[in-house]
């Protein structure tokens, strides 16, 4: 009888002192940026403290379901490769359109949740996708194409 009581109060102190480790850890995630911080990982945590205070991730671009269009090889667009169409293709994007109509807010949200941080503007997605769009090519579809 003792030995089980005392491994019940064995388990119930190893419980308390892991609710209070990843309750400290919590808290240290979610408080404010303290001023002149410069750890790369506190900025990364103002910044998406910053973006949800922008509504940047609120800004998700128009998802479509595969069946409802006909799918476009988006690998066509210079920057886009296999992992990241299969990306973009869970986010609901499919189409050239759907990339030429990005405001920039759906880019700031596409960075977030691609973790690319400034690729599409780097690499011109956009004006890319609004060429392809319209059914002409640009020289990266050229030499992609043959």
């Amino acid at each position: 009888m003792f030995l089980i009581a005392s491994k019940m109060i064995l388990c119930l102190v190893l419980a308390l002192l892991l609710g209070i480790v990843i309750g400290f850890l919590l808290c240290r995630m979610f408080k404010e940026c303290p001023f002149g911080y410069t750890s790369k990982k506190e900025d990364e945590c103002c910044e998406v403290r910053e973006g949800l205070k922008n509504g940047i991730f609120d800004a998700k671009p128009q998802a479509l379901l595969k069946d409802e269009v006909t799918p476009d090889d988006l690998k066509r667009i210079s920057g886009i490769g296999e992992k990241i169409e299969v990306a973009l293709n869970g986010l609901g994007v499919y189409t050239f359109e759907q990339i030429a109509s990005w405001s920039e807010e759906n880019v700031a949200w596409v960075d977030e949740h691609l973790v690319f941080k400034g690729r599409v503007k780097r690499e011109n997605w956009i004006e890319q996708a609004k060429i392809l769009a319209s059914g002409k090519e640009t020289e990266f579809s050229k030499r992609y194409n043959s």
